[in-house]
This record gives C-alpha cells, structure tokens and sequence, in this order.
C-alpha cells in the first residue's frame, strides 16, 4: 500500500517517518520498506524512454554535422574545378567581388532547392508516422528550420572560400595552367 503513496508537496525524505508511524500503528508489521516520491518511479519508469531519446538526439546532431562536412566538400571541389572558367572571367573584366557574387548565387540557388525538396520530404515522412504511434508531433518546427539553415550556411560558406580564392589568383596564371 505505502509502496505508491506520495506524500505532499511539502513533504520530502523527512516525510517518510511519519509515514512509516502511522502505518506501525495499524500493523505492527508494516511492509513499506520502500518508500519513494512517486517522481522517482516516473523517472524509473521514463528512463529507457529518456535515454533512446537522448541517443537519438546525438545520432541526429552527428549525421547532420557529417552532412555539413561532405556537402562542404563537394561543393567547395565543385567551385574549385572552375577556377579555369573563373580566371576567363577574371581576364575578361570580372572584379573580384563579381566572382564572388556569381558563386554564391549559384549555390544559394542549390541550397533553396534542396531546401525546399527536403522540407516537403521531411514534412511528408514526419505526417506519416505521426500516424503511426502516438505522441509523435505532426511538425517540428525547430527541426524544419535549423537543419535547412545549417546545410545553408555549409553551402555558402563551401562556395564562399574558393570563390574568393579564385578572385585572387592571377588571370594570365589560371589561363595558362
């Protein structure tokens, strides 16, 4: 019986002996040798719960951080493999800043298309399983903005540094590789 009681919102482990009195006094043989806030079964009980979900949430921050560094890398070698095309550019009258602009344009452009293909992939997925079990959100809002806006930022930060690598070499240099 006293193994579930909770005692007020007051009480805490001084509670327990008055507690265990009163239900000497009724038996003299009282059972209730375990007596705990009922927070600490819940947590007992949640625990699993809480640490898959903890996991998972690492797992997700991981693969998102790995995504970052490859789509890093394949972009940044995509606007490497233009210097040539880039340093025409340059030869022709493109300043610095024009080099710049054009690369970053391009890959925003790249980066809001994969955005918005991958929200309403998200989107669906998320609606799908919703279905599924209970308790799972129809949308994570947070989720649906920041994982677009850091892919964003590795896109334009991987277009950004070669671009203004390639707005600093030499013209005749680049043309005569």
């Amino acid at each position: 019986w006293a193994r579930g009681c909770v005692y007020g919102a007051g009480g805490g482990p001084d509670a327990i002996n008055p507690l265990r009195a009163k239900i000497g006094g009724v038996d003299p043989f009282p059972a209730a040798t375990q007596v705990r806030p009922m927070t600490a079964y819940v947590d007992e009980l949640l625990y699993p719960r809480r640490l898959a979900a903890a996991i998972l949430g690492v797992s997700g921050l991981v693969g998102l951080g790995l995504a970052c560094i490859g789509l890093y890398g394949v972009v940044s070698f995509s606007v490497a493999r233009r210097l040539r095309e880039l340093g025409i550019r340059a030869t022709l009258g493109a300043r610095p800043a024009d080099l710049v602009r054009l690369v970053l344009e391009e890959g925003g452009r790249m980066a809001a298309i994969g955005a918005v293909l991958g929200f309403a992939a998200g989107l669906a997925a998320l609606r799908y399983t919703a279905h599924m079990a209970e308790g799972i959100p129809s949308a994570d809002w947070l989720v649906f903005v920041s994982v677009p806006a850091a892919l964003g930022v590795a896109v334009l930060v991987a277009c950004y540094l070669p671009a203004r690598r390639a707005g600093r070499v030499d013209p005749v240099e680049t043309l005569r590789q």
